[in-house]
Parts: C-alpha cells; sequence; structure tokens
C-alpha cells in the first residue's frame, strides 16, 4: 500500500447540493428550497442573531452602563508626607518608590505612580526622585531643605 492507492473516506465522496438549477435536479423551481414568501426567502434577507422575534430583545432589557470608562486609567499610590516623616534615611540618601516598597511603608499594588500628599509639614531634608507631587507637598518638602524631581 502507497500513498496514491489511499481512498477517501465515505463522508468526503458526498457531493454538495445544488440549488436552483432547474426543476429536474429536486432542487430548483421557483423557491430553491427557500419556502414560499418572508424575510429569508428574499435576496438578501438575513435576519441578525440578536432578533427575537419582536419580542423586546435582550439588549434593550438590561440596564446599560452610563458615563464614560477610560482605557488607560491612571491610578496612583498615595504617599502622605507623615510617612516620609516616619522615614529613617541616611543625610544625601536618595528616597525612591522601590525603597519605600521594599522598607515595608507602602504596600506594592503594582501601580506604576506614586504621588506624595500633605497631611503634615515635612520637617526634616529629603531628596525624592520618580514621585508625583501635590503643590502643598511640594512646597512643604522644599521648605524643609529637600528637593524633589
Amino acid at each position: 500500500m502507497d500513498l496514491s492507492n489511499i481512498l477517501k473516506p465515505r463522508w468526503q465522496k458526498k457531493k454538495k447540493t445544488r440549488v436552483g438549477r432547474g426543476v429536474g435536479s429536486g432542487h430548483g423551481g421557483h423557491t430553491s428550497l427557500r419556502g414560499q414568501k418572508g424575510q429569508k426567502s428574499r435576496s438578501g434577507g438575513k435576519v441578525p442573531l440578536r432578533f427575537e422575534g419582536g419580542q423586546l430583545p435582550l439588549v434593550k432589557r438590561l440596564p446599560h452602563l452610563k458615563g464614560f470608562k477610560p482605557l488607560k486609567k491612571v491610578t496612583y499610590t498615595v504617599i502622605k508626607t507623615s510617612v516620609l516623616n516616619s522615614l529613617k534615611s541616611d543625610k544625601g540618601e536618595v528616597i525612591t518608590p522601590k525603597l519605600l516598597v521594599k522598607k515595608g511603608l507602602v504596600k506594592d499594588n503594582k501601580s506604576k505612580y506614586f504621588k506624595v500628599l500633605k497631611d503634615v509639614p515635612v520637617d526634616k531634608p529629603l531628596f525624592l526622585v520618580g514621585f508625583f507631587y501635590s503643590k502643598s507637598a511640594l512646597k512643604s518638602i522644599e521648605k524643609a531643605g529637600g528637593k524633589a524631581k
């Protein structure tokens, strides 16, 4: 036995039904298996999948969401200035978000952005890199002799 002698299975030998090819074919004539009248007997007469026969569609029965939801919502991890005051850092040490997560002062909630907000005045000079700042927090950091980038 070689590849040239392999027979096709029975289900592959069945011929495709050709519709509308004369009365003698059994599928011809004037209706060609479409029935007498109605939307589905016409050319281009397709019924959409969501159509429920005139009943109020499921899409309209369900409540709709209001407003707009952005695809890329920016979420900030909030860091209060009281947390920065409690931080024991060496003089001149650069404070980054990774350092705060490593020391356990901020929970890592997979947010890319960290924002410093003022709740109490900053009482020591801090050097912060990689944060976003509120205006009042930035003023408080610079007033204490620190720098923020």
